[in-house]
C-alpha cells in the first residue's frame, strides 16, 4: 500500500513538473512586464562560446525566471506570505498603515552634496533666477503610517542642507512639506511612489507664492479624474493581493490653449493612450522625455526652464497656467549643455523640481557642474 502511494506521489510530481514545462513552451514569451514596468529576458543565444563559458546557462536561468508561467501570481503570493509572517517590507517597499506601500527613504550623502554644489555653481554665475522645489516623499510626510523603527531622516537632512545653501547663496528654496502636511485628503498614491495631483497643486501654489508670482486658485482649473484603477510602482515591487487601486486626477487650466512638443515631435499634455496601460501616471506628458516644451496662450508669462524628474510631470498643466512657455528638461536623458539650453530659450526662471529620493540617490543635477568653467 505504501509503495503504491509513493508511486502515485512520484507520478503526480512528474506530471506537475512536465505540465509546467508544457505550459511554458505553449505560452509565447513576453518582452515586457507591465506589473514590474521592466523588460523581460529573451531566450539566450546558443553558441559554442556561450556554452563553454557557462554564460548560456546563466542567461537561461534569468530567462526561465522571467518567462515562468504564472510568474506574477507566485510573486504576489510570496509577498503576501512575507507580509503575513510579520515582515515590514518587500523589495524595498514598506508595508505601511492604511494600505500604503511606501518606498524606503534614500539617505542623505555624497549624491545630495554634489547636486547642491551644482546648483550653487549655477547660482554663482549670476545670470539665472533660480528656484528649487524638492518634494518630500511619502516616507517623510506619511511617516506616521510607517512600520515601527522604519523612519529615517535622510530627507529631513536634505531639506535642512538646501535651506542653508539657499540662504548662503541667494537662490530660492521652496520647502513645500508644510503645505503638503496640512493638506486634507490623499497626498500620495497608496500604490505608487509619486505624490498625487492635489499635493502637487499645494506645492505649486507654495512655489509661485515664494517666487513672487500670481498664485492661481483651484477654481482656475478643471479637475478631472483620469482613472480610478491605478496600480503604480510600489505595488509592482511589493505585489500584494487586495491592494486598493488609486485614482489619478489632473488639473487642467480653464480657458488656456496649450501646445506640447516632446523631443522634437508633437506631444500631449495628457496622453490618453497610457490610461489604457498599467502605468497611468505616464499619461502626464506621455511619460519622461529629454526635452518637453509647452507653449500656452498666457500673455506675458515669460519662460521657465524646469530641470526635473517625473514628480514634475503632473505639475505641467499647472505651470502652463503661469508661464507662456515651460521647457521641461530631464537630466537623466539630456546629456548636452543644459546652460546653453537655458540661454537659448531666454529663461526668465530656472526651476529645479524633483523628489527627495531622486535628489539623495542620483547625481543628475550634478551633471550641470561639468558645463560650468
Amino acid at each position: 500500500m505504501e509503495k503504491r502511494y509513493g508511486t502515485a506521489t512520484i507520478i503526480c510530481f512528474l506530471l506537475l513538473i512536465f505540465g509546467f514545462f508544457a505550459a511554458n513552451a505553449a505560452v509565447p514569451d513576453k518582452t515586457f512586464s507591465d506589473n514590474e514596468n521592466a523588460a523581460l529576458t529573451a531566450f539566450p543565444d546558443i553558441t559554442a562560446q556561450t556554452l563553454k563559458s557557462g554564460k548560456f546557462m546563466e542567461d537561461f536561468g534569468e530567462y526561465a525566471n522571467d518567462q515562468f508561467v504564472l510568474r506574477d501570481l507566485f510573486i504576489a503570493a510570496k509577498a503576501e506570505l512575507e507580509r503575513l509572517s510579520g515582515k515590514k517590507e518587500n523589495n524595498g517597499v514598506l508595508f505601511a498603515g492604511d494600505g500604503y506601500l511606501i518606498k524606503k527613504a534614500e539617505p542623505f550623502g555624497r549624491a545630495s552634496r554634489l547636486n547642491i554644489e551644482a546648483i550653487e555653481q549655477m547660482q554663482a554665475l549670476g545670470r539665472y533666477n533660480i528656484s528649487v522645489l524638492v518634494a518630500p516623499t511619502a516616507a517623510e510626510i506619511e511617516k506616521g503610517l510607517l512600520p515601527a523603527f522604519a523612519y529615517t531622516d535622510g530627507e529631513r537632512q536634505l531639506i535642512d542642507a538646501l535651506s542653508y545653501s539657499a540662504a548662503e547663496c541667494g537662490y530660492y528654496f521652496c520647502d513645500a512639506g508644510g503645505e503638503i502636511e496640512v493638506l486634507k485628503g490623499q497626498r500620495y498614491y497608496r500604490t505608487d511612489h509619486h505624490w498625487t495631483s492635489d499635493a502637487a497643486f499645494a506645492a505649486y501654489c507654495a512655489l509661485m507664492r515664494g517666487m513672487g508670482r500670481e498664485v492661481p486658485q483651484r477654481d482656475d482649473f478643471e479637475i478631472t479624474e483620469l482613472s480610478d484603477g491605478f496600480y503604480g510602482t510600489t505595488w509592482s515591487r511589493a505585489m500584494l493581493f487586495g491592494a486598493r487601486p488609486d485614482a489619478v486626477l489632473a488639473y487642467i487650466p480653464k480657458g488656456v490653449e496649450i501646445k506640447v512638443v516632446s523631443d522634437g515631435e508633437h506631444g500631449e499634455l495628457i496622453d490618453g493612450e497610457y490610461l489604457e496601460k498599467k502605468d497611468k501616471y505616464a499619461a502626464f506628458l506621455g511619460g519622461n522625455h529629454a526635452v518637453c516644451e509647452i507653449e500656452s496662450s498666457i500673455k506675458d508669462g515669460g519662460t521657465a526652464v524646469v530641470f526635473k524628474d517625473s514628480y514634475a510631470n503632473c505639475m505641467a498643466p499647472m505651470l502652463a497656467a503661469s508661464y507662456s512657455r515651460v521647457v521641461f528638461v530631464d537630466l537623466r536623458y539630456y546629456n548636452q549643455d543644459p546652460l546653453e539650453l537655458a540661454d537659448g530659450y531666454g529663461a526668465d526662471d530656472v526651476i529645479f523640481i524633483c523628489n527627495a529620493g531622486t535628489f539623495n540617490s542620483e547625481r543628475n543635477i550634478a551633471k550641470i557642474g561639468a558645463f560650468i568653467e
